[in-house]
């Protein structure tokens, strides 16, 4: 058992001290208790609830991490090329071994246009090279890449190959024709290696004051079975330093078929592993210009990719709630939204009767009358603030000025009574929560890059940010009860800065002194 003092606890600042039952609850506050507790002195830090990420790929970071080339922030197409060329060198690659990078942007480009099968053969024609941008949804590759999927289908159900005019491939892969590598490229499927990816990857997330994350990892390994096994092994053996809810990648319906095998329902807990729902990717991006619209981008005929169609999107998603799986679909074009919330609506019935919480990952385009019919349905959203930090450079020119005006609306959906929670959608963005909420707060980066607030009405208290990666995150996934909150009976999931996450102070200079899941320090 432990008492927390010397610190300003959060929603309760004139309490002196906290304390914390041998099951890791919170017991009280200020008691007059006579049992022996280990005093800990947060020596003046301000305390929060654990810190939730509800949608992350932790593996596809991982990756990132130590095994690919990281193009983040990269400023131009000379800068990608010295990154992937040091790479090949520094790590020796063997010649004709798969080249894979991540994280670049156009809008961050001086030249503000994209990659293109010049400039990677420019780094090498002795490697396959494929290099994702930020959002995932579309890569480029060089002629040695494009060998291994000659020749090219004709027709690509949800996805594309660019050509030029002269009717050769520009490098540009959008969407499901990135899956036409897949077989080509070594994935992840030794146990052991991904135990200790996980691991090194979830103590990362600790220090930058994570406490529960909901990962979506199944698509990235060759074998979900052995993905399983490694997280229920690390979780038995009570190694999990933080919480962590799998979300269940659905692609077909074999995949359905494995879950329901394997008896994973939605909202299951063990010790630190949970299941949280299934995850459908319904349309592309907006950096890729492959989010599904109901009208065309500007300037453009282009409406953008469906992953699915109707009928077929609407089967994955019926089955899931069928066999006890609740659904999060990413959303970010308006026709999708639109679509999914329709499939929703039809599915009201067995909603209810299993008392499922669907969600619409992403939400960034769409109006007042989409955002309504959320709340009538009881959707929830869950929302990435920090992306505004990379689409505030695109957005305006995609979307033009009316329909900006109405995306990115997380004050409008919460005005609305719609329950929105935060996410960081890492490795697309920066998993740590704290300049997530500042961005939710301001609509501008914590680093002072941008100029001026991005849809500045769009603003949020800081309280209502703080809910959004704590208690609301928690309602998200059934957890309200004992997760979210610095209240009696909840976990002692902790995170204490050094300064408090409110107005009037330098958000730089916040940072994370300790981690700590059910009162024990994992950071």
């Amino acid at each position: 058992m432990k008492k927390f003092i010397n610190a300003k606890f959060y929603n309760n600042e004139t309490a002196k001290s906290m304390f914390v039952d041998s099951d890791g609850k919170i017991k009280g506050f200020d008691l007059n208790d006579k049992n022996k507790y280990e005093e800990i002195d947060l020596k003046g830090g301000y305390v929060y609830p654990g810190f939730h990420d509800a949608h992350l790929h932790l593996l596809a970071l991982a990756e990132k991490m130590f095994y690919q080339v990281d193009l983040s922030g990269a400023n131009s197409k000379e800068d990608v090329k010295i990154r992937v060329k040091n790479f090949i060198k520094d790590n020796k690659v063997e010649k004709g071994k798969w080249i894979i990078g991540l994280g670049w942007h156009q809008g961050f480009f001086k030249e503000k246009t994209m990659l293109n099968i010049n400039d990677l053969d420019e780094i090498s024609v002795d490697y396959p090279i494929l290099l994702f941008r930020a959002c995932f949804h579309i890569g480029c590759v060089n002629t040695k890449a494009l060998e291994y999927i000659k020749p090219f289908p004709k027709k690509i159900e949800g996805g594309e190959i660019d050509f030029d005019s002269m009717g050769n491939p520009t490098g540009i892969i959008r969407e499901t024709a990135l899956d036409l590598f897949k077989e080509y490229i070594p994935r992840l499927n030794d146990k052991n290696e991904i135990k200790n990816l996980i691991l090194k990857t979830l103590n990362i997330f600790a220090q930058k004051g994570l406490t529960t994350v909901w990962t979506d990892d199944f698509s990235y390994v060759e074998d979900k079975k052995v993905l399983l096994e490694a997280y229920k092994e690390l979780d038995e053996e009570d190694l999990l330093p933080i919480r962590v809810r799998l979300q269940l990648r659905v692609e077909n319906l074999k995949d359905l078929e494995f879950y329901e095998k394997n008896n994973l329902k939605a909202w299951s807990n063990y010790n630190k592993l949970g299941i949280a729902s299934g995850k459908i990717i319904g349309d592309g991006a907006l950096g890729a210009a492959t989010a599904a619209m109901r009208k065309p981008y500007e300037k453009s005929n282009n409406t953008g990719i469906m992953i699915y169609d109707n009928e077929y999107l609407g089967k994955l998603i019926n089955k899931a709630f069928e066999i006890g799986i609740d659904m999060a679909v990413h959303s970010i074009g308006d026709r999708t939204l639109e679509t999914v919330l329709n499939i929703y609506e039809k599915n009201q019935k067995i909603i209810l009767e299993k008392d499922f919480r669907p969600s619409i990952i992403h939400c960034q385009i769409g109006d007042k009358e989409l955002y309504t019919k959320m709340k009538e349905l009881n959707i929830a959203a869950n929302v990435q603030p920090i992306f505004i930090q990379s689409d505030e450079s695109i957005a305006e020119d995609r979307l033009g000025v009316d329909r900006l005006e109405e995306s990115y609306a997380w004050r409008t959906l919460m005005d609305l009574g719609v329950l929105v929670y935060g996410s960081s959608d890492g490795p697309i963005e920066d998993v740590a929560p704290i300049p997530n909420i500042f961005t939710a707060v301001y609509r501008k980066d914590i680093g002072g890059k941008m100029e001026k607030p991005f849809i500045e009405n769009q603003r949020i208290s800081c309280e209502k940010a703080i809910e959004m990666f704590t208690v609301n995150a928690a309602k998200g996934a059934k957890y309200e009860e004992y997760l979210g909150k610095l209240e009696e009976n909840y976990f002692a999931d902790l995170v204490v800065t050094n300064k408090p996450l409110k107005d009037g102070v330098d958000w730089e200079q916040i940072r994370v002194k300790h981690t700590y899941i059910g009162g024990n320090k994992k950071w």
